[in-house]
């Protein structure tokens, strides 16, 4: 008696164990067969906050009131677009779309939000080639209003790269008609913030 109930108990465990194995299996097969997956597995739990923090906001509902603001939703979407974490075109495209209700009206004049993705693949494609590059946090260095124009306003922002050169970047913004921050454009600058010609 005592005997077919170790038999017992030992065929259910090993019946347990088989199964969770096989459920592990089955899991991972289908991990590594699904394309659909839009972030990059091993980084997908901060690319999962980087879309709540920018893509999921809602941003005409949540505009950012001030530069320093707008520019650090701004900086956070580069992060997300550069730093590896997307691997399906849809997001990148979300996340270009994001972008693109920060920018002024003459700045979305200038390029197509298909032409601003190609843009960006072909970045990508060349930001790839460089062996060990990856952007980290961007960081606001300084904000400067016009004194003549409360409308206008510069932002100094630093795109810090891993085993390279920093990217110094003049932001120009301004308040559109419904007193919104938006981007007009930017410049290349050196070090100490002066525009590269």
């Amino acid at each position: 008696m005592k005997k077919r109930r170790n038999k017992a108990l030992f065929v259910c465990i090993l019946l347990l164990g088989l199964g969770g194995i096989a459920a592990i299996f089955a899991y991972g097969a289908h991990i590594s067969a699904n394309t659909d997956h839009p972030f990059v597995w091993e980084r997908r739990h901060n690319a999962q906050r980087l879309y709540r923090e920018t893509v999921e906001l809602n941003i005409r509902e949540n505009y950012p009131q001030s530069p320093a603001a707008l520019m650090e939703l701004y900086t956070t979407s580069v992060f997300f677009l550069y730093g590896d974490f997307i691997l399906c075109d849809d997001i990148f495209m979300e996340v270009i779309e994001f972008q693109r209700e920060m920018f002024s009206q003459a700045l979305l004049a200038t390029t197509t939000a298909r032409q601003q993705f190609d843009n960006l693949m072909e970045s990508l494609a060349e930001f790839h080639n460089e062996p060990g590059l990856s952007l980290r946090r961007s960081t606001v260095e300084n904000i400067r209003h016009d004194f003549h124009d409360q409308r206008t306003a510069l932002v100094y922002v630093i795109h810090p790269f891993m085993f390279h050169a920093d990217l110094f970047r003049v932001y120009h913004l301004v308040m559109d008609e419904n007193d919104r921050w938006r981007i007009n454009s930017w410049s290349l600058a050196d070090s100490d913030f002066n525009i590269i010609p």
